[in-house]
Formats: C-alpha cells, sequence, structure tokens
C-alpha cells in the first residue's frame, strides 16, 4: 500500500522518481508492519488502542513469532501449540507465548529487520534532489520507528508531533502522512 501510494505521487508529480520513491514506500511499509508486529507484544492497550497480544489471540503469526519457533525448545512449542489449538487463549497464556518469544529472540530480531527496513527507506531517498517533500519523508521514517508518538504535518508541510494522525492507526490512503507530504500546497518531488 505503501509503495503504492509513494508509486503514484511520483507518477502524477516526478516520473523519474518513480522507482526509487516505489522502493522507498516498500521499504517503509516493511518497516511499519513490523514495528506494528512488535507493539503487540509490547505496546500497553493504551498505547496501540488494541489489547497487547491480539495477534497471538487471533492466532496470527507474525515475524518475531517466526525467528522464535527456530530457537524455541520442545517444552516452548508446546506452549505455542496449545496457545494455537485454544479457541480462546486466555491471558496467562498469551503472556507465557509472550514471553517465550522474547526469551528466544523474537522480538529483538524483529525490532533489527525493521530498523533495516526503515534505513533501506532512508537510502533510497539519498538520490531524490532536496524539498520540503523529501524531509518529510526522511522524517517519516524517523516516526515509523517511534509509532507512539502522533504526528501530522505542520503549517510548513513537515511532520511535526501532535498534529492529526496516531501513526499507528494509520490504515487509509487518505490518511497517509506520505501523501500529504508530497501533495501538501502542490509541490511535488522534481
Amino acid at each position: 500500500l505503501l509503495s503504492a501510494a509513494c508509486e503514484i505521487g511520483a507518477i502524477a508529480g516526478a516520473a523519474r522518481h518513480r522507482q526509487a520513491l516505489a522502493r522507498y514506500g516498500l521499504q517503509l511499509g516493511m518497516a511499519f508492519q513490523i514495528v506494528d508486529d512488535l507493539l503487540d507484544y509490547t505496546a500497553e492497550t493504551s498505547e496501540t488502542g488494541k489489547p497487547t497480544g491480539l495477534d497471538l489471540r487471533e492466532h496470527k503469526v507474525t515475524l518475531p513469532l517466526i525467528h522464535a519457533l527456530r530457537h524455541m525448545s520442545p517444552a516452548d512449542r508446546g506452549v505455542v501449540d496449545r496457545l494455537f489449538a485454544d479457541s480462546e487463549p486466555d491471558d496467562e497464556l498469551i503472556a507465557a507465548v509472550i514471553g517465550i518469544v522474547d526469551d528466544c529472540g523474537g522480538l529483538e530480531y524483529a525490532r533489527r529487520r525493521g530498523e533495516r527496513f526503515a534505513d533501506d527507506a532512508a537510502d533510497t531517498l539519498s538520490g531524490l534532489p532536496e524539498s520540503r517533500a523529501t524531509t518529510a519523508l526522511r522524517q517519516l521514517v524517523d516516526r515509523v520507528l517511534t509509532p507512539a508518538h502522533r504526528i501530522g504535518l505542520d503549517d510548513r508541510g513537515e511532520i511535526a508531533p501532535g498534529k492529526r494522525a496516531d501513526l499507528i492507526r494509520v490504515r487509509g490512503v487518505d490518511d497517509l502522512p506520505v501523501v500529504r507530504a508530497v501533495w501538501r500546497e502542490g509541490e511535488r518531488i522534481a
């Protein structure tokens, strides 16, 4: 979704940067998804608006668990299997699996992968001309790694804390800060 939004912006205003912006969006989207996956294991309900462990409760297998599965003891794997066999796992079982995933390095692995995707997104921007839009896109990379901050655009079109969208809850293209950063006051990356 982020790749398509960035690519569409390039098609409409800076076609020669289409490939770079599509790659930026892909890398940023991957970083965002991994951070979202991590938040399911680590964030409080007040930060995300959803209960901790919701993905596990819904039997979703995300990157932290995928990595941890490779490093689990048979006993730990049995706990995970019990969670997935239970149609309504309780909070205690969810907490046990979160602890296992953390102990097996799943959270740290996912954090490092998210940071690599974010770094790749930032590196992709190095070939673009400097503008307020590219500055906002760089700032967005940093904000993805700190998703509890509320973000929006200030009067200059730059990302500023406390304005309009909680990045964790950004789901639709109309709310996507990248789109607003590129199109604010008709500015184009060119």
